[in-house]
This record gives C-alpha cells, structure tokens and sequence, in this order.
C-alpha cells in the first residue's frame, strides 16, 4: 500500500503543465500538413525535421531547467504527445472527406498502445540527454 502512495505522490509532484505543453507540440505536425510544407519538402524529411526540433526544444527546455525528474517528465511528455497525435488523427478521419485521411477510428484501440510505448521511448530517450544536459551544467 505505501508504494501506490509513493506512486501517486511522485505523479503528482511531476510538472504537469509543462509536460502538456511539451505533448501540445504535436500539434505542429498538422499544421505542417495544413500549410502544405510537407508537400514542399516531402513528407520523410518534413516528419524527421519536426522530430529532430521537437527533440532539440524538449531537450533545451528540460535540460536547461531545474525539472526534478527529466525521464519521467519527457517519458511522460511523449505519451502526451502520442495521446494528443490519436486524437488529432480521430478527429480528422472523423472530418475528412478522404476516407483515407486521419485515423480510422475501427483501428483506435489498435494504434493505442504501439503508440504511447514508442512516443514514450523517444520521450524516454530525450530525457536521458536532457538529464545529462543538467549534469554537464551541475544542476544534479
């Protein structure tokens, strides 16, 4: 019982708003989509440039500050992030007049997880790098 506590404390002392606002960068991709510069581009490299920037910002800003729990907050940011993607594209399959655009929402609870686990990775990922960002700068 005094683990689920201490799972439920640490959760809540997480910066959740800036975990939300590093997820609410998913919002990007469709705008990219919307202004037609993965067109320009071409979608691989459209898509591996706004992860390699998403990447950089949540780097800087995690490992710049002074947040307590960098993996966790950027494992976080990315299930964010992942959450905030689905729902984008359910709300534009809902929408589209494309069938093809957007996510199906028959294949939803099949997207879910593959999802959340490989946003979560990256996030995982980011974390490690911005943690070692805080300890190069002597913050831990």
């Amino acid at each position: 019982m005094e683990d689920v506590k201490q799972f439920s404390d640490g959760l809540r002392r997480l910066p959740w708003p800036l975990i939300l606002g590093l997820g609410g960068l998913a919002l990007v991709h469709p705008l990219i989509s919307v202004t037609g510069l993965a067109d320009i581009f071409g979608d691989a490299v459209t898509h591996l440039s706004v992860l390699a920037a998403i990447s950089v910002i949540w780097i800087a800003v995690v490992g710049l500050s002074r947040v307590e729990r960098p993996v966790l907050t950027l494992t976080a940011a990315g299930a964010a992030y992942g959450v905030i993607e689905l729902a984008i594209g359910g709300v534009v399959g809902v929408f589209a007049d494309d069938p093809s655009t957007g996510l199906d929402l028959s294949l939803l609870g099949f997207a879910l997880i593959p999802v959340l686990l490989t946003n979560g990775i990256w996030g995982a990922f980011t974390g490690l790098i911005a943690l070692l960002v805080q300890r190069l700068r002597g913050v831990r």
